[in-house]
């Protein structure tokens, strides 16, 4: 069913775009500027870390809109907790009524199967898709469809617009205004569905008024009587509200009659929307507008203000601060942001000169969000852009109330500098709010109603909740998750006013020492908590409240709180570490464990077991080594099995991937023997993983499988639901190199699926690493090199060296199958470079053998000599059969020409080799190696061939591979 052009909330049609937010960014751009361009409303949401906002957020507008636009690729998108489906395939049921238009992007060789079942949905519909496969297709395609639209519905007969009977009273616009579309377009909406009172409220300088304004001024032609605009701002006595009101009607007071008597009477008959403006000063009066209403059935009134009026039938609307552009976000992306615009067109304003470019762009973006995109600081800020280059006024912006002053002086008093504002809405508060005010000031980013009371509340306070509410509804803390556990949060910019009111009032060490005590506690219970059925609600704890841990570590160390800040940062490790949050992790660790005084031997074996597992994920193991064995030293001297098998289990991670297998196993055995013998099934998952990794990389598949599958169960049955997805990899691996694809890809997506369900970044790497290698055997190298590269590029943002080393060599053998024999050099020689700056011997021995087979290919065989003459004897030190096989088959079919006996007898020994650890050729290996058999069946007759294999088999290959060579 279409909404006919005058229901719309512009000129335009309300479009509402769905699309992928991370896979589809440009093609969403795309969208937004071709509806832009065309006149009408772009309706999409960009909600942060989370691909899809609540169902509750997109649902209304979507309500609103007549155009549902859908782009698809490849991905289906993430399934928030509690849902069946995605956002992506949501938002496309819940458009059902709305026109569609669907754009498919192709080719896509790893379309996920719920996209594809979704996309067959569509077309069963009686939806016709189109697909494109570039941006310029796509925005084609999409004007097109939209001009044509427009055309249809411009046949329906526009509806008649009524005069309006009254001067309005309406503040001009002496700027433009930006942005605020879809505000403008949903308070119309409740008030033309008959909503009575509408109170938009926010914080200070957030736009209330400007869209109260434009709304009024969009329905004055709609309304019989019109509308009037009412400013409050400049008034603080309640009982000053009916004369203001009666005054904008011109009507005057007299002797025989009261005010209001009269102001009813005028109203009685009257179809008309009176807005109230600034209604926070006069706040007790708000009856007034209560009884209007109640006598006065054609009235409408939209009010703003900082606090709602708690009137029966008000529907409060919340006025948020402008859409602010995401970190990292490029030029295009910069300037597409509501807050970024403002800004430019302000500056030049004041400064014709001014202009956003590529150089400035992420400066005024980082100018936008230092301000929480509040348009007052906003313009505030803009108009130092008549002195200050952006750079040189984003570093004044660490005072924010200093630097954002002199605003322009036809603005009311309150509103001409950023604390004004804030000043007088502080004024407005009771003695009790205003404490409590100051307190929140501690909290960063929000915090818990138990985390207020337990820093705030005083033994003899009254009830916070109360103070609370009362600050939510005067807009000094914004309420968020409504619905579930609330948080309550400053914006920045009124958090510093709250910080210097704190420090005024003495109490600034009292609430940051509770601060820290709460932190502390909510630190050690996640941690003890951390394995089990509530590992996800923790760890989704401690993401919500990392900014509160940063704060308190940060004011535990700058005072020397030595055991405190210790016990802090030892219980946060886990979740650093998984993460993948590693630098941060060290910096804590580092700067608790380099403090002076002394702290108990068990807890400083904590800090230097976490500090050496952080290290060793960023690859450095000449330093983690030392600090884990340290640790384990510590346990073993107080006899604490549990710390000693942790610290154990660590070590032997830290030997495998060093290709120290001798010792792994050893730890390995000796961790899992204490953790049998300790019975704690959580820790016997682990210590099980950790010994198949050992059994993997020594070629033991059968035992690394047995291994796997029991660790497995133990996590399944004690809920522990992090340590599945790096099982589900390893097993998928295990089937790999058995020839098992279908399994191993399996496997793979279950652990991508996993890992994406939980947010973590370091899981899902993994799972596309391993996706990766499944695709590659197979012969699939477009499929391979796509999951890599997505694999690379997580590990790269997490800063994961050995896996960085590990994926760039990987990618090389992928382009090896492609004949890109360039690309695989420079990949193999990075991944090279990587591993020996780490000095992992895996890793070398890995590229070295890429960079032979490469040079194979090219028919330059000195090179190739070389690399097998520097990487076998470091493949023989990590006993990895999987790399010492295929060290054996590319020397092999090099010496075919040379000495084909010699290469026969080591395809014999390979073969021997790959039956004796169950490994496989794959199925892009088997071409090759074919190729090379069948060239020497030419050489020699079957029983020749069959000898020279056996005899290969009993070679010492330790020493005759090097003497091949030479």
């Amino acid at each position: 069913m279409f909404v006919t052009p005058t229901q719309t909330s512009s000129p335009g049609l309300r479009i509402f775009v769905s699309a992928n937010l991370h896979e589809l960014a440009e093609e969403r751009l795309v969208a937004r500027r071709v509806i832009q361009q065309l006149g009408h409303v772009c309706v999409m949401f960009e909600m942060g870390a989370r691909p899809h906002p609540p169902q509750s957020l997109y649902r209304p507008y979507l309500q609103q809109s007549q155009v549902f636009v859908g782009i698809y690729h490849q991905r289906y998108g993430w399934i928030a907790p509690n849902m069946t489906l995605s956002g992506l395939e949501d938002e496309y049921r819940l458009g059902a009524g709305l026109h569609p238009l669907i754009y498919i992007k192709e080719p896509a060789p790893v379309r996920e199967p719920r996209l594809n079942q979704l996309l067959e949905a569509i077309r069963a519909g009686n939806t016709h898709p189109k697909t494109f496969a570039t941006l310029e297709e796509l925005g084609e395609l999409l004007r097109t469809d939209l001009l044509q639209l427009n055309q249809l519905l411009s046949t329906l007969p526009p509806k008649e617009p009524q005069p309006a009977a009254l001067s309005s009273q309406l503040p001009a616009a002496l700027t433009s205004l930006i942005g605020r579309d879809d505000e403008i377009a949903a308070v119309k909406g409740l008030l033309l569905q008959g909503e009575r009172l509408v109170t938009l409220v926010g914080p200070g300088g957030v736009g209330k008024t400007r869209i109260a304004a434009e709304v009024a001024r969009d329905l004055e032609s709609q309304l019989a009587d019109g509308v009037r605009f009412v400013l409050l701002s400049t008034l603080s006595d309640p009982a000053l509200l009916v004369p203001a009101i009666a005054r904008s009607f011109g009507l005057l007071e007299s002797s025989s009659r009261p005010l209001m008597e009269s102001l009813i009477e005028y109203l009685h008959p009257k179809k008309l929307l009176l807005v109230l403006d600034g209604f926070e000063g006069v706040l007790p009066a708000a009856l007034v507008v209560s009884e209007l209403l109640g006598q006065a059935p054609g009235l409408q009134v939209l009010i703003t203000s900082r606090a709602v009026l708690r009137l029966l039938g008000e529907r409060d609307f919340a006025v948020s601060p402008l859409q602010l552009p995401q970190s990292g976000a490029g030029f295009e992306q910069l300037g597409q942001s509501e807050a970024v615009r403002l800004f430019v067109e302000r500056a030049a304003a004041v400064n014709p000169g001014f202009a956003l470019t590529p150089e400035n762009a992420a400066t005024v973006g980082e100018i936008c969000r230092r301000l929480d995109g509040l348009p007052l600081a906003i313009e505030l800020a803009a108009v130092r852009s008549k002195v200050l280059q952006p750079r040189a006024l984003l570093q004044r912006l660490s005072s924010r109330l200093k630097t954002l002053t002199d605003g322009p002086r036809d603005l009311p008093e309150r509103q001409r500098t950023l604390r004004d504002t804030i000043e007088w809405s502080y004024r407005l508060l009771s003695v009790q709010e205003q404490q409590l005010f100051s307190c929140m000031s501690v909290f960063v980013a929000g915090s818990s109603l138990e985390a207020i009371e337990a820093v705030c509340q005083d033994e003899h306070e009254l009830d916070l909740l109360e103070e609370v509410s009362g600050l939510v509804e005067k807009s000094l803390l914004v309420l968020e998750q409504p619905g579930l556990e609330p948080r309550f949060s400053m914006l920045e910019t009124i958090r510093e006013f709250a910080l210097e009111k704190l420090e005024l009032s003495g109490q600034g060490s009292k609430r940051r020492e509770k601060h820290a005590a709460y932190y502390l506690e909510l630190a050690e219970a996640a941690n003890a908590g951390r394995i089990g059925p509530r590992q996800m609600d923790w760890l989704e704890r401690l993401e919500l409240e990392q900014a509160n841990f940063r704060a308190a570590l940060t004011w535990l160390i700058a005072n020397q709180e030595t055991p405190t800040a210790t016990r802090m940062a030892s219980s946060l490790r886990w979740f650093w570490d998984l993460r993948g949050q590693f630098s941060e992790g060290r910096r804590w660790l580092q700067e608790a464990l380099d403090l002076p005084g002394e702290v108990p031997p068990l807890l400083r074996a904590d800090a230097l077991m976490g500090l050496g597992v952080l290290l060793w994920r960023q690859g450095n193991y000449v330093a983690a080594r030392p600090l884990m064995e340290e640790s384990l030293a510590l346990r073993r001297a107080h006899g604490d099995l549990e710390g000693m098998a942790n610290a154990l289990q660590n070590l032997g991670n830290l030997a495998t991937h060093l290709g120290d297998f001798a010792s792994a196993r050893a730890h390995q055995d000796e961790n899992l023997a204490i953790r049998r013998r300790l019975g704690e099934k959580s820790q016997l998952a682990d210590a099980l993983f950790s010994r198949g990794n050992v059994a993997l990389v020594e070629g033991r598949l059968s035992e690394a499988r047995s291994l796997y599958l029991e660790s497995f169960d133990a996590y399944n049955e004690v809920g522990d639901v992090l340590g599945l997805p790096f099982v589900l990899v390893n097993l998928a691996e295990v089937a790999r190199q058995q020839g098992d694809y279908p399994a191993a890809q399996a496997l793979g997506e279950d652990a991508q699926h996993l890992a994406e369900q939980l947010g973590d970044r370091l899981r899902l790497a993994n799972a596309l690493q391993s996706l990766g290698l499944t695709a590659r055997d197979q012969g699939q190298p477009e499929v391979a090199e796509a999951r890599l590269q997505q694999s690379l590029q997580i590990y790269r943002e997490l800063g994961h060296g050995l896996k960085i080393g590990f994926v760039t060599s990987e990618l090389g053998t992928v382009m090896l199958q492609k004949g890109h024999l360039e690309a695989a050099r420079q990949l193999f020689n990075q991944g090279l470079q990587t591993h020996r700056s780490l000095g992992l011997k895996p890793g070398i021995a890995y590229a070295l053998l890429g960079l032979a087979e490469t040079a194979l290919q090219e028919g330059n065989l000195a090179e190739a000599k070389e690399h097998l003459r520097s990487g076998f004897p470091i493949a023989q030190q990590t006993t990895d059969p999987l790399t010492i096989t295929r060290y054996l088959e590319t020397l092999a079919l090099l010496l075919i020409h040379s000495n084909p006996a010699q290469s026969t007898r080591l395809l014999g020994a390979a073969q021997a080799m790959r039956q004796g650890h169950e490994i496989v050729l794959t199925p892009a290996e088997q071409p090759v190696l074919q190729a090379g058999l069948e060239q020497l069946a030419h050489l020699f007759d079957p029983a020749t061939l069959e000898q020279l294999k056996q005899e290969g088999q009993a070679l010492d290959w330790t020493v005759s591979f090097l003497e091949m060579l030479n």
